[in-house]
């Protein structure tokens, strides 16, 4: 079990049941994947993936924060260059959810989120930037379970670009929303 500081509070977090890829980071014991049966449980899966993923990055843990990016992205990246771009001069230092938005498919999510970042400058003499921001954030479902979609994968109107669901997320080909 691994703890982290999530909006000023202390939240123990473990590799959920469903979740595939801690099976081999965290032992054999986890069942197999198991698609959520409503709507309603398959919204709370997405919000609490997308926890587990924001945590492991306040945690600066690359390693557990690169299993949940989409399996392509895991494959066309590696881990090596993951970890080098995330383990950058940005510290985040806590989040929160505003909303979650899913696609008339129900395949692809975009994450309303809050974050505060702290970038540290290679100056000497220089103190850090702490910020607060709003952004989007970007999730696919693949075989019932929800992957993280790094922003060097959007297209111009906004979607994901992984694999050929993301043509179907409620936009035009030529980008416009419908």
């Amino acid at each position: 079990m691994v703890a982290g500081l999530v909006s000023g509070g202390l939240l123990a977090v473990s590799a959920p049941s469903w979740y595939p890829h801690a099976r081999g980071l965290l032992g054999s014991s986890l069942s197999a994947p198991v698609s959520p049966a409503s709507p309603e449980e398959d919204r709370a899966a997405l919000a609490q993936r997308v926890k587990e993923y924001w945590q492991a990055r306040i945690a600066n843990d690359a390693r557990r924060s690169f299993q949940y990016e989409h399996p392509v992205q895991q494959t066309a990246i590696g881990e090596q260059t993951y970890t080098r771009r995330i383990g950058s001069k940005v510290a985040i230092q806590d989040f929160a959810i505003l909303d979650i938005v899913l696609s008339p498919e129900g395949n692809i999510a975009d994450i309303r989120m809050k974050a505060t970042y702290t970038y540290r400058f290679n100056i000497p003499g220089a103190k850090p930037l702490t910020v607060p921001t709003e952004f989007t954030d970007y999730w696919q479902k693949e075989a019932g379970i929800w992957y993280h979609v790094l922003d060097t994968q959007i297209i111009p109107n906004g979607r994901p670009v992984i694999g050929k669901q993301a043509t179907s997320a409620g936009s035009s080909p030529d980008g416009d929303k419908s």
